[in-house]
């Protein structure tokens, strides 16, 4: 096919993309191929495909192309985007690396490039591409946006907060840079310039959920509860949001005695043992509480006096005239210190049949993850290789409390609990003969520390969470519990170790 006729066809079926008329595209790019256009054709039948969600018939297309044309960066990169859409990302960086030798003024492989290379686990040669793209174009905002971004996920906070300072010089209004500038400062423990990006965040976009929400979990990490709590409420209006099940009204606290209020719980299971210490404080107020709780909660809950009712989710909610978020009450309830509403242990429990190690040896429990679907899991969990400097201990009985993992993969002497655990009042049972548990930040702590129990909570240096507080050993809102802190993020074996150091001096204390 002559050069003018290919120019055409390539002019047209790009016109048709341009204007996202794919059908158009389609026939054009057909007749392209038919009339034997070559490399330039099959490219471009690949990427009607591509625009279609044809990832199958697009990639062969594509690799046919790339062994066409190996001189063209644009294929190359598009070829990786395809691969990346199919879930072939290793794939998809080569490309992108071709792309570049092939053009290294090629904007986007250089960016796609460093991301993918970020997902697959390799920061540092993530970071040489940022820093390789960031010389030809050292004004690129969205390169240099997503470097910071990867700083501030590997913990470098001090270059992102270089680089996220530096944007927001260059354009006053970059929100987004304002909001991860706060994130990277109170990463860094900067609470104080953290603060002042999130207002400035909230001066440029005052409705924004987010924003309000992380200044929320930057205030209650300072223990400033009245402001946290007002700021907290903003996380109602977030777009993944729970939203109320039914059409009842908010309460306000001007309702009569006798109104029937249900409670729900919005957020996790150990949000909801630690807000329904808030119970008793509106039954005083002469209200009829009812709790609307995840199932695993339901025996727990049904126990306490100042409920008239408990039901699962999975039934339907209850009768009632207003509603409640349990997330919401220290905000409705004006708590601005969380030791007025701790009065004592508020979650009985009855004892369960633990079999004694027949000796006096201690009993401690142990949790080292949570949920690995929670946002701050990589952080917050730590991993049962972690915690064996604690299982040499002699005098000591340890018990597996950690759901998910088989009891065959634990070493010996770590008996586990965990198939009696079927609800959160028959974990309580096996808590209540407990000497200690051990655990990182979980529903376990709140459970222990709503029960009166002593237990240890391995805290991050990132991102800990707001109800332990930034600093010290103990938590208000808890008082039998112990914080131990990361001094460096990601080392638990020095908390641990120092846990264990801790514990063999308890026990040559009680021989002597």
């Amino acid at each position: 096919m002559n050069t003018t006729k290919s120019t055409h066809y390539s002019k047209r079926i790009t016109e048709a993309f341009q204007r996202s008329d794919l059908a158009t595209a389609e026939k054009l790019a057909d007749r392209y191929l038919a009339a034997g256009g070559g490399g330039e054709a099959v490219f471009l039948r690949a990427m009607v495909h591509a625009a279609n969600g044809e990832n199958s018939l697009a990639l062969p297309l594509m690799n046919r192309a790339a062994a066409l044309l190996p001189d063209r960066a644009d294929i190359a990169y598009n070829y990786g985007v395809v691969l990346r859409s199919a879930d072939r990302l290793a794939e998809a960086t080569d490309q992108w690396r071709r792309a570049v030798e092939k053009d290294d003024r090629h904007r986007d492989s250089w960016n796609n490039l460093a991301l993918a290379l970020e997902d697959l686990g390799d920061v540092s040669a993530a970071a040489e591409i940022y820093g390789q793209l960031l010389q030809r174009w050292p004004n690129d905002k969205a390169a240099l946006f997503n470097f910071a971004a990867l700083c501030h996920r590997n913990c470098l906070f001090d270059g992102a907060i270089e680089i996220y300072e530096s944007l927001v010089k260059e354009q006053p209004d970059f929100l987004s840079a304002w909001i991860n500038l706060g994130m990277s400062l109170k990463g860094a423990g900067h609470l104080t310039r953290a603060e002042a990006a999130y207002r400035r965040a909230l001066e440029l976009a005052p409705d924004d959920g987010l924003v309000h929400f992380n200044l929320a979990s930057l205030l209650l990490l300072q223990g400033r509860w009245a402001e946290g709590f007002a700021e907290y409420e903003w996380r109602r209006f977030a777009p993944d949001a729970p939203k109320v099940q039914w059409d009842l009204p908010d309460w306000t606290g001007d309702e009569p005695p006798g109104t029937r209020l249900v409670l729900w719980n919005d957020q996790g299971f150990g949000d909801a043992i630690q807000f329904i210490r808030f119970a008793p404080a509106l039954a005083a107020r002469g209200y009829r509480i009812f709790a609307y709780v995840q199932e695993p909660l339901v025996p727990l809950f049904a126990g306490l006096p100042d409920l008239a009712q408990v039901v699962g989710l999975s039934d339907p909610p209850p009768e009632a005239d207003v509603q409640c978020a349990f997330s919401s009450l220290p905000f409705r309830l004006g708590c601005t210190d969380p030791q007025q509403f701790w009065q004592s242990a508020y979650l009985p429990s009855a004892p369960g049949p633990l079999p004694r190690p027949g000796d006096s040896r201690k009993k401690i429990g142990l949790v080292w993850a949570g949920n690995p679907l929670h946002a701050n899991d990589h952080f917050r969990s730590a991993s049962l290789d972690d915690f064996k400097a604690l299982l040499t201990l002699p005098q000591i009985c340890f018990f597996s409390l950690q759901k998910g993992v088989p009891a065959e993969s634990l070493p010996a002497g770590l008996q586990d609990l965990t198939p009696q655990m079927t609800d959160f009042k028959a974990t309580a049972a096996w808590l209540d003969q407990l000497d200690l548990v051990i655990t990182v930040d979980t529903a376990m702590a709140h459970l222990a520390g709503a029960m009166g129990k002593e237990a240890w909570i391995l805290l991050p240096k990132v991102d800990c969470d707001w109800r332990w507080q930034a600093e010290g050993e103990r938590t208000p809102w808890y008082p039998r519990l112990r914080l131990f802190r990361q001094e460096t993020a990601g080392d638990w074996g020095s908390v641990v170790v120092a846990m264990a150091a801790l514990l063999r001096q308890n026990n040559d204390g009680e021989k002597t």
